[in-house]
């Protein structure tokens, strides 16, 4: 995926998901499995290979996605679990501690026994948990905010705002031109000096890239596992 993105002068790309469990509607087949530990291990690997290849990391969808049907894109999903920190987060929290993750994308769920914001603009979720108790330092990104998920806190340029103020550094508005427009009319531009961080450690083009042996490796094996 990294190496397939960069080739197509791409810096980033939001991944890995690590996101617990299949059953949500917005994770789905996304998910590295059930379980913690299945999860953390798999998507260890994953970040390494991203990492090898060039590209920076971003975790998501923090505090944890995965522990719910109902799908962000098109409503406000509500997780009532109280052990939120033990499960789902623990993964989060590993990959922090481990050094692994550089970027972080909040979900747009409300965990209404710890906040009542979606975790996406949530200060308690982003500043509180993310930043001081788990001491992330890295670049925080709001998901899309065109999802309808981002709709609790009001109209495009509200959810901006309201995903700044809880300590998003950057803000995404994919797919909604107006939207958009109406953020940049509305906020002030910001300088996020450590961006920069962010962009692809190699440079290569398609060409070269399929040319490689690691890749035709790593497709040869793709391919023997859609055959087995």
């Amino acid at each position: 995926m990294a190496t397939e993105i960069i080739a197509h002068d791409i810096d980033l790309s939001f991944a890995p998901v690590l996101d617990a469990g299949h059953q949500s509607l917005a994770i789905g087949s996304r998910a590295f499995g059930e379980d913690l530990d299945t999860v953390i291990k798999h998507s260890s690997a994953y970040i390494n290979g991203m990492k090898q290849a060039g590209m920076a990391t971003t975790g998501k969808h923090f505090p944890g996605h995965g522990g719910i049907v109902a799908d962000s894109h098109k409503e406000t999903p509500v997780d009532e679990r109280q052990d939120i920190f033990e499960r789902d987060m623990a993964i989060f929290k590993a990959q922090i501690d481990a050094g692994l993750l550089d970027a972080m994308m909040p979900a747009h769920i409300i965990y209404p026994h710890y906040d009542s914001q979606p975790a996406s603009g949530s200060e308690y979720w982003l500043k509180k948990v993310l930043r001081d108790q788990l001491n992330f330092q890295g670049l925080v990104f709001s998901d899309d905010l065109n999802m309808e998920g981002a709709s609790f806190m009001g109209g495009a340029a509200a959810r901006a705002q309201q995903a700044l103020n809880a300590g998003c550094d950057m803000v995404l508005m994919c797919n909604n031109r107006q939207g958009a427009v109406e953020i940049l009319d509305n906020l002030e531009v910001t300088q996020v000096f450590n961006a920069k961080l962010l962009a692809k450690k190699k440079s290569f083009t398609l060409d070269e890239l399929r040319s490689s042996a690691q890749w035709k490796e790593a497709t040869d094996a793709l391919a023997r596992m859609e055959l087995s």
